[in-house]
């Protein structure tokens, strides 16, 4: 009966070891069709717009008159704003087609009076040139050989992205190569996180993804965005402070337990309220991937600060918390620096003696610091 047993143990380990083959080369070749589908999707494109006039070709629309502005009722400040979000647009895609050799595509335009530029009928046809320019420059940065040297990112801020825009940014970051993609301040709603999941399944390379001030309005559209980035295991930085001020606390820690291949979590300005719950200290306690984590501007008390002291004694992966402006207390911040460090005595030392840096409020850091001169000195 043992030697069955033995047999049939040693039979499994050959089949779980075959399974794992298999599933590895399947990963393999998927990668391979993905840069194949990539690869020819783009050229296609970049070798039609090839055969267009040269000048034409890196700006073709014309730029928009003043009288155009001012006719639909923007007033002055207003008509700086759209006519500069047009030159930027024109600019990147320039930048994209001509000299582009840094990988970093910027929308950024800042406002005299607006917190984000209202989408206008008359943007999208520079969108449509600013999509294909992204669609082309993805396959020059492939086919260059140049992807491993350089850190690929696109930022889109205060700039208001509807669906129409969205999904023409959709079509052109299908199967590219950007490793950081930041959305900040341009909306919000579902069509961002069904925008965001889309670009997730359709880049491998992405390694960095923030969406700052744009509000994940439902645990639904949360758990989607979840749900995608558990599944991209190049994906290692998120960023989604001031976006989920109107979800769920046990909502929201859903992105700990389902993401572990993150490395570094900002949830700062959410209006975080744990009730009580012990689940963050829990977590890191026996985490050993998170790196930094980010929680300023929420509502966190002593109790928390508690709990997450507590893990710190069994946690030496976290090289950075933030948990500015939060309510806590002296007591609170006490419990958190005297985690890293408590100089109570020598033995104390070496069992506080922890890498991470802990950023409270400045004027607590300078009074900790005090206390500490003063406690080394009595020693």
């Amino acid at each position: 009966m043992e030697k069955r047993l033995r047999m049939a143990e040693s039979q499994m380990c050959v089949d779980n070891e075959g399974l794992a083959n298999d599933i590895m080369e399947l990963h393999n070749d998927q990668h391979e069709t993905w840069k194949d589908t990539r690869a020819i999707k783009s050229a296609l494109k970049y070798h039609r717009n090839l055969t267009r006039n040269q000048n034409n070709w890196v700006n073709p629309v014309p730029r928009v008159p003043s009288s155009y502005w001012i006719s639909n009722g923007y007033d002055d400040n207003e008509v700086e704003d759209m006519k500069a979000l047009v030159r930027n647009i024109r600019d990147e895609t320039r930048h994209m087609r001509v000299d582009g050799d840094d990988g970093r595509i910027v929308l950024r335009v800042p406002t005299a009076d607006q917190l984000i530029i209202p989408h206008d009928a008359a943007f999208l046809l520079y969108w449509k040139e600013f999509a294909d320019a992204l669609d082309e420059y993805g396959y020059y940065i492939n086919q260059s050989s140049r992807l491993d040297n350089i850190h690929t990112e696109l930022h889109i801020s205060g700039i208001q992205l509807p669906t129409q825009v969205l999904e023409l940014l959709e079509d052109a970051l299908e199967y590219n190569c950007f490793k950081e993609i930041c959305l900040e301040c341009n909306g919000g709603g579902r069509d961002i996180i069904s925008f965001v999941r889309k670009v997730l399944e359709g880049n491998m390379y992405l390694e960095q993804l923030c969406l700052m001030g744009n509000p994940i309005e439902s645990d639904h559209d949360f758990n989607e965005l979840v749900n995608a980035i558990s599944d991209h295991s190049s994906l290692k930085q998120l960023g989604l402070p001031s976006s989920c001020r109107d979800l769920d606390y046990n909502t929201l820690i859903s992105i700990f337990s389902q993401c572990e291949q993150l490395i570094s979590i900002d949830l700062s300005q959410n209006n975080i309220v744990t009730m009580g719950n012990t689940f963050l200290g829990n977590f890191l306690g026996t985490n050993s991937t998170l790196q930094l984590l980010a929680l300023r501007g929420n509502n966190l008390i002593d109790f928390d600060a508690k709990s997450i002291a507590r893990a710190l004694a069994t946690n030496n992966t976290l090289c950075y918390l933030d948990v500015r402006d939060n309510n806590l207390t002296d007591i609170g911040r006490g419990e958190l620096l005297n985690a890293v460090f408590n100089s109570k005595s020598l033995n104390t030392v070496a069992d506080s003696n922890h890498p991470c840096e802990i950023n409270c409020d400045s004027e607590w850091i300078v009074k900790f610091n005090t206390l500490l001169v003063s406690s080394n000195r009595r020693q």
